[in-house]
């Protein structure tokens, strides 16, 4: 028990550090990409996002953080010659593989709620805050050229000056594919945002409106103009759309009930579904693998244990996660075995490493 609590509080010690680390660089990151995408935007108006961003940030983060923890404490002990003197004592080296494998079980379970509920419900609101935010930045002066994407409006906006509300030197295109899509063009284009109505209203001047057709000579734009034009778009819209990676999981399954497949494959809701639990497996699979790479290894500086996991991580593990949930998605492969790609990898590479140690 002495040894098992001594190995417990290296783990959780390196672990706080790992994890500390990792979110701030993920949460800069974050920043960084809503400011771009949203031309203008002030930083100030893009730190609303960030608490929505923390579970999505500790989905990707614990992980790498059971990862690195692993690799460097048992990589330590086995180069500082701890785990030979526990086999010198009578010991078995199992008595302090359990700590590892119990972070890892711990934090697959926190990863396995996250994924199930919190994550799919932040997605949803910060994609609404990011909707609100724009709409507002719209009434704002911006001498520069600015191009954004309304998510879930299925409305894209373009334009080379703004001054309170009058957008110079418009383009946009609206509507998603099929008839329903037009790109419309015009000098200028006045912008009010009813925030009691949650209604954005565009009013454009002489518009040049070409509308995609659909005939017996196929697919293409015709061309019309107006004095004016006023679109409407309620914002009530994007509130109530939910991707599938946007539901939590209850809901989700009500969904998948339906049978209702004219926007989602049912090769893609069930890749959706199964994604969620093999993803949750992620920090039991590397601490089942770190633990023994870090013995055989006997790496004990950062430097080369932060190396172990960038290989392990992003150039093995998530590159084969996202070809599984590609392949899922596509139906080349049945979803559950698609996701699984890099669980089996990973394990089956782990419990070779573990009969290496124990034949030693």
């Amino acid at each position: 028990m002495i040894l098992q609590r001594y190995v417990s509080k290296e783990l959780l010690l390196t672990f706080i550090i790992a994890i500390a680390a990792l979110m701030g660089i993920i949460f800069l990151g974050n920043a960084v990409r809503e400011t771009k995408n949203i031309q203008g935007l002030f930083f100030n108006s893009v730190l609303v996002f960030l608490p929505y961003i923390i579970p999505d940030a500790l989905v990707m983060s614990i992980p790498v953080a059971v990862l690195i923890t692993c690799i460097l404490v048992y990589g330590r002990m086995a180069a500082q010659n701890e785990i030979t003197a526990i086999k010198a004592s009578g010991l078995s080296v199992t008595k302090i593989v359990y700590p590892g494998l119990f972070i890892g079980l711990i934090f697959s379970l926190v990863v396995l709620y996250l994924n199930l509920n919190l994550v799919p419900q932040c997605r949803f609101e910060k994609k609404n805050l990011r909707t609100k935010a724009v709409l507002a930045f719209l009434e704002l002066t911006s001498p520069e050229p600015s191009s954004i994407d309304l998510p879930g409006l299925d409305l894209s906006i373009s334009y080379k000056s703004a001054e309170m509300g009058t957008l110079r030197g418009f383009s946009g295109v609206f509507g998603g594919s099929g008839n329903e899509k037009q790109n419309i063009t015009a000098p200028v284009a006045n912008v009010k945002f009813d925030e009691a109505q949650s209604v954005l209203i565009l009013t454009l001047d002489h518009p040049l409106i070409e509308t995609l057709i659909t005939d017996a000579k196929g697919s293409h734009f015709q061309p019309t103009t107006s004095d004016e034009m006023v679109h409407k778009v309620p914002l009530s819209i994007a509130e109530r759309t939910m991707r599938p990676c946007e539901m939590p999981y209850a809901k989700l399954r009500r969904f998948m009930k339906n049978k209702d497949y004219s926007k989602y494959s049912e090769a893609f809701l069930f890749t959706e579904k199964y994604k969620r639990f093999a993803q949750s497996l992620t920090p039991l699979l590397f601490a089942l693998l770190a633990i023994p790479l870090g013995i055989i290894t006997k790496k004990s500086s950062t430097a080369a244990g932060l190396g172990m996991a960038f290989i392990i991580g992003l150039v093995i593990y998530y590159p084969l996660m996202v070809l599984g949930e590609l392949l899922g998605n596509r139906g080349a492969l049945p979803p559950l075995l698609a996701v699984s790609i890099p669980v089996i990898f990973i394990f089956s590479i782990a419990v070779g490493l573990y009969v290496k140690i124990l034949k030693r």
